[in-house]
């Protein structure tokens, strides 16, 4: 076929499908007396930010360097309708101690990564570069989430992330609801994208503070993704239980998020109804005491001091040899954030004395 021909065979396909549309208005016209036809389009280049555009020229999306996590600075719109952050200020995050207010800046400070050629306010995953500690300022203490490095993040619905709105706070106990009524919530804490689950690839430490009167305890570890409703241990590593160390945490892991409840059970007419305990982060006077049946009888403690119940990885009342690792690990975090667990002699520092005296009871 000459270029000619080719050129006059297009010609002719426009034509006739020009005529069958034409011809399938006037049948629809005649049957409805009118065609409503509306024509969306998506035009990088247009000034309308609109689908999955960034920005386009001069329109922002209603977003600038410090609604992207960035400290300041002038935002662009690159000539694919992506944000073009060049000119915004990078932040400073210590890794360490991330406070919530610092988690829209996560990424824009390194610390997350996203797959190439994704945007940066829409993105299937991010990636923790280096290990994340996320502290949450309580009454009487702290409330710590823990990021390993190389943890993926992704929503369970197959849906993209804006890391922008990521958050993470300390949940009074009074608004949390679904649970029975001999069910006393001792902490709670939120973190992740409100109204939507996360998924974890691998499991992520979190620490609850429950006051240091809650020491020695076990408690029930809950997960939902509403406050009010839906509570299972779906989504919380197993055993899903913490033992509360000296210092009022009660630590565990999870590998999905929204919300999560630490929660101890009561018996009519026990001590615990009638006491009072300190008035603890969450906004509610609790009990003290809890009854055995709260406590299984697998979780006991035969060896291990409760000063290295932190370190038990599996919260199985022992270090095992499997858990030498993790528990190590544990303790170096502890060490370099000096929190003061690793202190487990009381001699008021952190040295190889409290590193020899954890591996003295591995296995025991």
């Amino acid at each position: 076929m000459t270029q000619e021909n080719g050129k006059n065979l297009i010609v002719y396909s426009l034509v006739f499908i020009s005529i069958f549309l034409i011809n399938l208005g006037r049948t629809q016209a005649s049957t409805s007396g009118n065609i409503d036809i509306t024509v969306t389009t998506n035009v990088c280049g247009d000034n309308m930010a609109v689908g999955t555009e960034d920005c386009d020229g001069t329109d922002l999306n209603d977003r600038a360097c410090t609604n992207l996590g960035y400290d300041g600075g002038t935002l662009d719109c690159d000539a694919s309708c992506s944000f073009d952050t060049t000119d915004c200020e990078i932040p400073i995050v210590d890794p360490t101690d991330v406070a919530p207010d610092e988690l829209p800046s996560l990424f824009p400070a390194g610390l997350f990564t996203i797959p190439g050629g994704t945007s940066i306010v829409s993105t299937p995953s991010l990636t923790a570069s280096s290990e994340i500690v996320i502290h949450i300022p309580v009454s009487g203490g702290t409330d710590t989430i823990t990021l390993p490095a190389g943890v993926v993040i992704t929503r369970s619905d197959e849906e993209n992330i804006d890391p922008t709105t990521l958050s993470a706070s300390s949940i009074a106990t009074n608004l949390v609801l679904g649970f029975a009524q001999n069910v006393i919530v001792s902490g709670a804490l939120q973190f992740g994208i409100l109204g939507v689950e996360l998924e974890f690839s691998t499991p992520i430490d979190i620490s609850i503070y429950v006051g240091t009167s809650l020491s020695g305890l076990t408690l029930n570890v809950f997960r939902s993704e509403s406050l009010s409703s839906g509570w299972a241990i779906n989504g919380i590593v197993a055993p899903a239980t913490c033992i509360v160390d000296i210092y009022g945490l009660c630590s565990f892991q999870a590998t999905k998020s929204l919300y999560y409840t630490v929660t101890r059970t009561s018996t009519p007419g026990s001590e615990e109804e009638d006491g009072e305990d300190e008035l603890n982060h969450h906004g509610e006077g609790e009990t003290a005491a809890v009854t055995t049946e709260a406590v299984p009888a697998q979780m006991s403690i035969p060896s291990l001091p409760q000063v290295l119940a932190f370190f038990d990885i599996d919260r199985d009342g022992r270090i095992n040899i499997a858990e030498v690792y993790s528990a190590v690990k544990s303790w170096v975090t502890q060490w370099r954030d000096s929190t003061g667990r690793c202190d487990v002699n009381y001699d008021g520092e952190c040295n190889l004395k409290d590193l020899s005296i954890l591996l003295f009871y591995v296995g025991r």
